[in-house]
């Protein structure tokens, strides 16, 4: 799966999941973030590729094996108490659930 498909499903995730929970400065910064992730997230990608590459996550012409990803993140996840916070936000396993539907199926 391209890193373009993968971008439009987080932020189909967070304008559909995320955004409309939040409010005022938060909804701003969740809306900011998302926006600087989607311009610069093939240059992350990028500066991680020989990593990623070693891991066979990503192939040579940029394909990320999303399914593998999910499996790792469902499995970190779940040993880290199956609970992650990000900005004071909290996600779970269910959250992992959703983001994977939004990038696999173009969940809008």
């Amino acid at each position: 799966m391209k890193i373009a498909d993968i971008e439009i499903g987080i932020m189909n995730y967070i304008n559909q999941e995320i955004a409309p929970k939040a409010s005022g400065l938060m909804k701003f910064g969740i809306y900011t973030g998302a926006f600087l992730f989607a311009n610069k997230g093939e240059k992350l990608l990028n500066s991680h590729l020989p990593t990623l590459q070693k891991m066979d996550l990503i192939d040579s012409e940029g394909n990320i094996d999303i399914d593998s990803l999910y499996k790792a993140s469902k499995m970190g996840i779940a040993q880290s108490g199956n609970k992650l916070e990000i900005k004071g936000m909290i996600f779970n396993e269910s959250d992992l659930d959703k983001i994977y539907e939004y990038i696999k199926n173009g969940k809008e």
